[in-house]
């Protein structure tokens, strides 16, 4: 019964207030990244460490060009928003005698898309993502560059690390996202709801 009501409660945070439900996996997958930074992992002895080496930085690089895709997507839902706004306005003037119904109806869409800006803003925002740089592989040694001599497998590891932390950044930036379009959707069957107030009522 206890599972019920709790999987009953987290579906109503998904789909009714969604950003609330971002919030909250937020703080579980923050904690998640800062475990990754201080965890020490290890791996089995192999001669050649390279090819798994490049896998993982194919990997990184995977990961970076889902970063663009979730930021692409939460400007696409910013311009939603303004679109939907927009006829909502033009809903504002023809429904302003319809009384308290078409009032909480709107007032309940204008929640919904300020929820939905809030998560695409989140999803936007800078985070600290892991990338190789020039530091890792090249010392400064006054005028002159030296190669950082890394064990391979170091290496390998620390892409491992990278990898790892910047999914979990991901898959947080894909909540926002995904709470962002969740919000506009109810606010859009709100502001449908209020059309057909419209034209019921006289």
């Amino acid at each position: 019964m206890y599972n019920y009501f709790g999987n009953a409660w987290n579906w109503i945070l998904q789909e009714i207030v969604p950003i609330l439900y971002a919030y909250r996996v937020e703080k579980i997958l923050l904690t998640k990244h800062e475990n990754i930074h201080v965890s020490s992992y290890s791996i089995e002895e192999l001669t050649d460490y390279s090819e798994l080496s490049q896998f993982i930085q194919g990997q990184l690089s995977l990961e970076d060009e889902r970063r663009k895709t979730i930021d692409e997507k939460a400007k696409s839902s910013l311009v939603s928003i303004t679109v939907v706004i927009a006829v909502m306005l033009a809903l504002l003037k023809d429904g302003a005698s319809v009384g308290l119904p078409f009032g909480i109806l709107i007032m309940l869409a204008i929640l919904c898309f300020l929820f939905a800006v809030i998560g695409a803003v989140k999803a936007i925002e800078n985070l600290p993502y892991a990338q190789v740089t020039v530091e890792d592989l090249i010392k400064e040694n006054g005028s002159s560059l030296e190669h950082k001599k890394i064990c391979e497998k170091d290496m390998l590891l620390e892409f491992y690390k990278y990898y790892k932390a910047n999914s979990v950044l991901n898959n947080n930036k894909g909540n926002f996202v995904d709470s962002s379009f969740k919000s506009i959707r109810n606010g859009v069957i709100l502001l449908c709801a209020a059309i057909v107030l419209t034209m019921l009522l006289p």
